[in-house]
């Protein structure tokens, strides 16, 4: 009691003394008696005389201190400590003062003293009970609701009253909750000699019982405030439940720290506090309960139900707060709650989430800042308590039974940790089973834990039981001399740490210096507390009934909606990444764009951008680029996150479809911007939805090749420097840096593009975009079926033929000199596959004698014959060739009839590029036609050639793809492919096979 409040009560004794009539004298004795006795002031002079002062004052004479004066007097006193002392102090002032009244004076003026209880505010049902608790004489007399006994008796003796059977306690306690102030007092009537914090009880007293206190008998019987408080609020309880584990332990591969063996069996409705020095495994072990950790041996169950073999029948009953934040920084206080609960509670209408929502913010003291924003540690807008109790809130929507709590009070300040662990404690009091992970509590915050659990080095168990027992329990280990005291007899408090001091205490050597080695060894202390303890603790086991779960999951759909929507104003909220994002693909755009704007001398014109196919591959490189720069951190910032919410057993397959659906819309307006910038600064028309899908597909697929390394890495580092690993080879190999010719030998078997490459997204996404634009634009389109004509006729006429001819002599001459003889069986095949192609087009009879063409049978005659046939040939094509060319002059006249000549040339500059014409063209190639594996390899004009592959593989800048006896152009069946790898990436990604194969190697690496 401070001053302020023993000042009150002096005050109202001395007014109360005047008016009940007492003389000084008497008065006089009753405080001093009192405030020694009750109070335990050694010297009360000091009192004494304020209270002389005061009934000087008050008392004028023969003329007794009237009521109404008394009530005027006793309502000054109040309202002069109201602002000063907390409601709890003046309701244990105004229990002092019925203590000091005298019954037969309250008795002669029960109203009075009745509005003297309303001054302090204290509740008429409860100003009843005061009276009759402070002035009963035997706990018989009590016979109402609110009130316990605690005897050695097997029942009680009235129905309404609570009761407790201490087996050989000699005497009886009267104990009375007060609601108003959650305070309970008791008295004690009995002979046996009782302790509360050290100090004697007497008889027929009020004591005030705090959290976590201890009453105490010489014969060892105790009478815990949580036996209490389970009894008064067992109708306030949730189900409940229990929760076991029966010889569980935990070992981390090849290794045999962990958790050793550990036997529980703990109820609802407590808060367990788990202590141990430094890596003792704290953490591991609330992991290990919770299920995120696998059991080594042993079981974990809820009510009877086994948590990892039946885990969904406790889905939604076990809620985890790490020791870090796991809120989103960029939301609101409100909207985190918000979409947690909303993952939670699908059966509701959101109007009914928004008011639970409300009315738990209002309960956790965060309604006040439920608009702000979360921020970050390096941008804070909330103090650290706010956000500790706003973690919290993120698992209390959901009303878990059973919630572990990881380091609570780790870098809050004192008042802050009170706050969380008083709020932690009234989650207990609802019926919550509250498992708390915590180091170095206070004195107040130790008090409020019902039950301890304490590990040493290793893993090792050496406590379990009431936090004040476990001071007594080291101390009496360590054979300290007040090894029967464990609270201040003056203030009550305890000191915690020690128990871990006991613990880590060092032996001492002859001269008495430490050694450095423990006086207890973790394996000694795990013995001890084996025999001790752990043998005593028996396991329980429901009979499995499923535990009542306000959790309800929403369907995948309804997952992906609130996981979307979640993303969206995560993002949005952040103005820094909505306008990076917005202004980077333009800005871009206009750096790639003016950089490979090619002008002449007369100025620029589309057609004579030499640089256009450097635009066109520097495109594909920024959609890669962005892609995945914007997917890179998706996952790996959620993984908190996702931690917390893995309890809820949400769909993994909801939460990253709103990841992929929020980034290809993101990927959708960078592609858009990007071209419309390009388009303005390049003079392009036409082909703007070709050109959008393809950098759309590449930013998809980089979107998901970030989202993989994004959750299959650990670390933001290792995903910034990986980046380059992959974008490297999709730069080198879309086969305009490295040509796919210089990839392989000079014997390939066939002109297909390189496997390696056709595993590039950027290959596909540079020849669809290259082939389209030469191909498909208005001026080229005009004119591409009949270049193609002539195309393959000026290869076979004036290619192939004369190769041909010309291996044919090769041959003829070798077969009679008798020279290479090693290469002629594959130059004859070569001479047979090459004739049954240019037979192919049955322009002309086929050769007749085309079954002789062998190893065996070919001779100079056969060869002379094979090279007739040939000259026929390459005059039909020469002849087809002229044809064709005055077709395509007809087509241009048709056009400048239709269109002029200036239109047709301005037509011509805006649509066809001849730098791009060149490249697909291939008018660069050393040489233009080569010798493979028994055939002839053509290297130019590949955009006029149709693939040799019925499999959809085919040549660079092939016009179209075959698959089968089908034809796809290259735009469409290029786009299919990059559809097809960007699904190979999301079924790795679901399945998360990157992060299963880096979990292989640690593990091999671990095992070697």
């Amino acid at each position: 009691m401070n001053e302020s409040a023993l000042n009150a009560l002096i005050n109202l004794f001395a007014v109360f003394s005047i008016n009940g009539g007492r003389v000084y004298e008497s008065a006089r004795r009753d405080l001093d008696d009192y405030l020694i006795q009750r109070l335990g002031i050694k010297d009360p002079a000091e009192f004494a005389a304020l209270f002389y002062e005061i009934f000087d004052l008050y008392n004028t004479g023969p003329q007794i201190l009237t009521d109404d004066k008394a009530l005027e007097l006793t309502e000054g006193i109040g309202n002069r400590i109201k602002s000063k002392i907390p409601h709890r102090d003046q309701v244990i002032i105004f229990l002092h003062f019925l203590e000091l009244t005298d019954r037969a004076l309250l008795d002669s003026k029960p109203e009075l003293y009745k509005k003297v209880s309303g001054i302090f505010e204290i509740h008429p049902d409860d100003y009843k009970a005061f009276k009759n608790f402070i002035f009963c004489r035997n706990v018989q007399e009590i016979d109402e609701p609110g009130f316990l006994v605690v005897n050695s008796q097997l029942a009680g003796y009235h129905p309404a009253v609570f009761h407790i059977q201490k087996p050989s306690l000699l005497g009886e306690l009267l104990v009375y909750y007060i609601a108003d102030i959650n305070q309970f007092i008791f008295k004690y009537f009995g002979s046996e000699a009782l302790f509360l914090e050290s100090n004697s009880i007497r008889q027929n007293r009020f004591y005030v019982f705090n959290q976590g206190g201890v009453i105490r008998s010489q014969l060892k019987i105790n009478i815990y405030y949580t036996d209490l408080s389970l009894l008064f609020f067992k109708d306030q309880l949730m189900d409940p439940l229990t929760f076991t584990g029966e010889s569980i332990s935990f070992h981390f591969p090849k290794s045999k720290s962990g958790i050793q063996t550990f036997t529980f069996c703990e109820n609802s409705g407590q808060m367990i506090a788990v202590m141990g020095g430094s890596g003792v495994g704290k953490s591991t072990l609330l992991n290990v309960l919770n299920g995120r950790l696998p059991l080594s041996s042993g079981k974990i169950t809820v009510n009877g139900i086994d948590m990892h073999e039946e885990h969904e029948k406790v889905e939604g009953v076990i809620g985890y707060i790490p020791q870090d934040d796991v809120v989103i920084e960029e939301l609101t206080v409100y909207q985190n709650v918000l979409f947690s609960a909303r993952f939670c509670l699908s059966n509701l209408p959101l109007e009914n989430i928004e008011v639970q929502v409300d009315s738990l913010l209002k309960e956790l003291d965060l309604y006040e800042v439920r608009h702000m924003v979360v921020g970050n540690p390096l941008k804070k807008y909330l103090s650290g308590g706010q956000r500790k109790r706003l973690n919290i809130a993120l698992e209390l929507i959901r009303e878990p039974s059973i919630l572990f709590v990881d380091e609570p009070t780790s870098g809050l300040s004192s008042k802050d940790s009170e706050k969380i662990m008083v709020l932690l404690k009234q989650q207990a009091r609802q019926g919550r089973l509250i498992i708390v992970n915590i180091h170095q509590p206070s004195s107040f915050i130790y008090k409020l834990f019902d039950k301890l659990w304490i590990f040493d080095k290793g893993g090792y168990p050496i406590y379990a039981g009431n936090p004040l027992d476990a001071i007594l329990f080291f101390k009496n280990l360590a054979n300290h001399i007040d090894a029967d005291e464990c609270e201040c007899r003056a203030c009550g408090n305890v000191n915690p740490e020690q128990v871990l001091e006991i613990i880590e205490t060092e032996k001492l050597d002859e001269s008495g210096k430490t050694t450095g080695e423990r006086r207890f060894s973790a394996e000694e202390l795990h013995e001890i507390y084996r025999e001790k303890i752990q043998d005593q603790i028996i396991p329980q086991y429901a009979s499995g009934t499923p535990i009542a779960s306000r959790f309800v999951k929403p369907s995948v759909l309804n997952q992906f909606k609130v996981y979307f929507s979640r993303n969206f104003k995560a993002k949005v909220s952040n103005l820094q990444y909505v306008f990076i994002n917005l202004l980077q693909a333009p800005v871009l755009a206009l750096v790639v764009s003016f950089l490979t704007r090619y002008s002449t001398d007369e100025g620029y014109f589309f057609g004579l951008n030499r640089n256009f196919p450097s635009f066109i591959f520097m495109s594909i490189v920024v959609m890669l680029f962005q892609g995945m720069s914007l997917s890179a951190e998706e996952i790996i910032k959620d993984r908190n996150i996702l931690q917390r919410e893995s309890f809820l057993r949400l769909s993994r397959l909801g939460y990253l479809s709103s990841k992929i659906f929020f980034l290809m819309g993101v990927s959708l307006i960078q592609s858009f911007l990007f071209l419309i910038v390009s388009f303005l600064v390049l003079g392009m028309s036409g082909l703007f939805i070709h050109y959008w899908l393809i950098l759309f597909l590449t930013a998809v697929f980089a979107n998901m090749l970030g989202l993989n390394i994004s959750s299959g890495l650990n670390s933001v580092v290792t995903i910034y420097i990986s980046i380059p690993l992959l974008i490297i080879p999709q730069i080198l190999l879309c086969g305009l840096i490295v040509p796919f010719d210089d990839l392989k030998s000079g014997n390939a078997r066939n002109n297909l593009v390189p496997v390696i490459g056709d595993l590039m997204a950027s290959r596909w996404a540079f020849e669809a975009l290259a082939v389209d634009q030469a191909t498909a634009n208005k001026y080229d389109a005009s004119y591409y079926d009949i270049e193609r004509e002539m195309s393959e006729y000026f290869i076979k006429g004036e290619l192939i033929v004369p190769k041909l001819s010309n291996l044919i002599q090769s041959v003829s001459y070798n077969r009679v000199v008798k020279s290479d003889v090693r290469s002629l069986p594959r130059n004859i095949e070569t001479i047979r596959h090459e004739l049954e192609s240019l037979d192919h087009d049955k322009l002309t009879a086929p050769f007749p004698d085309l079954a002789k063409v062998n190893d065996q049978e070919y001779n100079r005659t056969l060869g002379d014959s094979i090279t007739a046939h040939l000259s026929g040939l390459r005059e039909l094509y020469k002849k087809l060739y002229r044809s064709a060319e005055q077709y395509k002059d007809k087509i241009t006249n048709d056009l400048v009839a239709r269109m002029g000549s200036e239109e047709l040339l301005r037509l011509k500059m805006e649509q066809h590029n001849g730098s791009l014409a060149s490249l697909v063209i291939n008018e660069r190639a050393d040489e233009l036609v080569i010798a493979g594996y028994n055939r002839f390899h053509v290297k130019v004009a590949p955009i006029y050639r149709n693939p040799s592959s019925r499999l959809g593989r085919a040549h660079f800048y092939a016009p179209v793809k075959q698959v089968g006896p089908w034809y796809f152009s290259t735009l469409i069946f290029n786009s299919l492919v990059l559809t097809l790898l960007i699904l190979f990436l999301f079924i790795a990604l679901y399945f998360d096979w990157l992060k299963k194969v880096m979990d292989g190697m640690g593990n091999f690496k671990r095992k070697a």
